[in-house]
């Protein structure tokens, strides 16, 4: 058998040439889409905290499930501590039953207004828990920050002065549990939330408007 035609040898070259260059296209084209969904992931995480510092909406309960992990994760690879405050509007059923349940949404969404302003850093997460509870995710705090952080909240609150003729205090107010832990690896996210939910029981049976931690 004859050698092979020089024209066929660099047909050969070039087809392979051909094949590596169409699979490193196709190598950079999945490297872009990977890069692409995980910044789209940031972008959707950082949203939605910046949509609360707008005042468009309170996060869910699952929103706040899914922040609270994440940042229990993030908190025990920098041994950094994680601020949790859990809030509760004192009286409220009595608040519904005397004006309203549309007066109700209306007081409800004044105390998410209180949350958002006091509330600042883009870090931090403010979430409806559920009913007239509210949640504070605070990460890399202190726990006289976080106590700063309720007295303001109150204070605030205070300042609207909205009535609420069932109250002993004679207006709307807020009573709080915070706690504050530094994570590790055999501890987990609700141990924190437990903390925090049995501090606002202590505010609660205390006499209300109160901050207990």
């Amino acid at each position: 058998c004859g050698a092979p035609h020089p024209d066929a040898l660099t047909g050969r070259t070039m087809m392979g040439e051909v094949w590596l260059l169409l699979g490193l296209a196709g190598y950079a084209a999945l490297l872009l889409w990977g890069l692409h969904m995980v910044q789209s992931g940031i972008m959707r995480a950082y949203g939605s905290r910046l949509r609360q510092r707008l005042g468009v909406g309170l996060a869910n309960r699952r929103r706040f499930d899914e922040v609270l992990l994440t940042e229990w994760q993030r908190a025990t690879r920098s041994r950094q501590p994680l601020g949790l405050a859990m809030l509760d509007v004192d009286w409220f059923k009595h608040y519904n039953d005397a004006y309203g349940h549309q007066a109700g949404d209306e007081c409800l969404r004044m105390v998410a207004r209180v949350l958002q302003t006091q509330v600042r850093r883009v870090s931090d997460l403010v979430a409806r828990y559920g009913g007239e509870e509210f949640a504070l995710i605070v990460p890399e705090t202190s726990a006289e920050n976080m106590l700063s952080l309720a007295k303001a909240l109150q204070t605030a609150l205070e300042a609207l002065a909205l009535p609420h003729a069932e109250s002993v205090f004679g207006h709307v107010t807020v009573s709080i549990g915070i706690a504050v832990q530094v994570p590790t690896v055999d501890a987990t996210p609700e141990q924190l939330l437990q903390r925090a939910d049995a501090a606002l029981y202590r505010a609660k049976i205390e006499g209300r408007n109160r901050i207990a931690g």
